[in-house]
């Protein structure tokens, strides 16, 4: 592990600013059907109508759905069985953790999705993280997600303690790994969030 700085203060190709909020799930046409949801995000900014349905407790923060903003003949609604693990708290430098979950429901009106998807995570640097907000010194948290088994995408998240994520970058999805080896970094990201003002 090395303490390294990374430096997304400046301007990025495609930016633009997006308020990034926590949906509760009280009111919402799929709330009861989570009952122990914490809270909804999105999952990327290009499907800002897909939902992730998220669980906080003291071990850390699960998925255990992805939903639609809205109801209807297209809706999305699918379940994590069980939930899979995106932070595992206590967590520090080289902390390691792997959950496996079964899918299951419907996707963009079409019912009967059913396949599986791993992530596996590592707690791999630490350094300093410099957004237009400010710096911080960040965790990085990388996680490799496949589904069915088949490599999938490539996560790396700059947790800071008391702000939760502060950047995030994603790799292309690819059915081979979408990063180089033994750095495990890419170079061609589809996203990068960082937190600004």
């Amino acid at each position: 592990v090395n303490n390294r700085t990374w430096d997304l203060s400046g301007a990025l190709t495609g930016d633009n600013q997006q308020t990034i909020a926590l949906t509760s799930p009280a009111g919402t046409w799929w709330g009861s059907d989570f009952p122990t949801a914490t809270y909804a995000s999105i999952l990327s900014v290009s499907e800002p109508d897909l939902l992730g349905v998220f669980h906080v407790d003291p071990t850390g923060v699960t998925l255990i759905g992805v939903v639609s903003t809205s109801a209807g003949s297209t809706k999305t609604e699918l379940t994590y069985m069980p939930a899979a693990q995106i932070l595992a708290v206590p967590f520090t430098s080289g902390s390691t953790w792997t959950s496996t979950s079964t899918v299951t429901g419907t996707y963009e009106g079409v019912a009967g999705y059913y396949y599986d998807e791993t992530y596996a995570s590592e707690v791999d640097e630490i350094g300093t993280m410099i957004t237009p907000y400010g710096s911080f010194p960040p965790l990085r948290v990388a996680t490799n997600l496949s589904k069915d088994n088949v490599p999938f995408s490539r996560t790396f998240a700059w947790v800071a303690e008391c702000f939760g994520s502060v950047a995030q970058a994603q790799s292309q999805t690819s059915a081979t790994p979408p990063y180089s080896v033994p750095t495990g970094e890419f170079s061609n990201p589809a996203e990068v969030w960082r937190i600004t003002h």
